[in-house]
């Protein structure tokens, strides 16, 4: 099962191929913040998830059957990933501005790159359920 701790560990991500019985496949990754290499596909079913006392949430899934690789699941994120550094270093040395806003630039761009893998990715585009 997988399981994080600040941002390190293992997680879910993606759900696709649903089936009647409300079963899907997702993809686990190790992360590091953000996901980085995919491990193995599960069919699962979503049993819910659980309010802690520190104000997280604990989700649960019960594995059906481990899969193939999701490939769909792989490429979706590292073109993601890909995505975030194109514009990461076209904002660093976009021609004709100067050395000052293109640092500023990329601090902004950096700063609304770690907003999208810690808090968008995840809960909105490709966590499972």
């Amino acid at each position: 099962m997988p399981q994080t701790f600040k941002g390190i560990g293992t997680r879910y991500y993606g759900a696709s191929d649903r089936q009647a019985d409300n079963s899907f496949v997702t993809t686990e990754w190790m992360t590091l913040f953000a996901p980085i290499i995919p491990l193995r596909s599960f069919r699962v079913h979503y049993l819910g998830k659980q309010e802690n006392s520190d104000r997280s949430a604990s989700k649960f899934y019960h594995v059906v059957d481990q899969v193939g690789l999701d490939k769909r699941h792989v490429s979706q994120i590292y073109g993601l990933h890909l995505l975030t550094w194109i514009i990461f270093f076209l904002l660093l040395f976009f021609p004709g501005t100067t050395s000052d806003t293109a640092s500023t630039m990329a601090t902004i761009f950096t700063i609304m790159a770690i907003v999208f893998w810690i808090w968008i990715v995840p809960d909105v585009l490709y966590k499972a359920k």
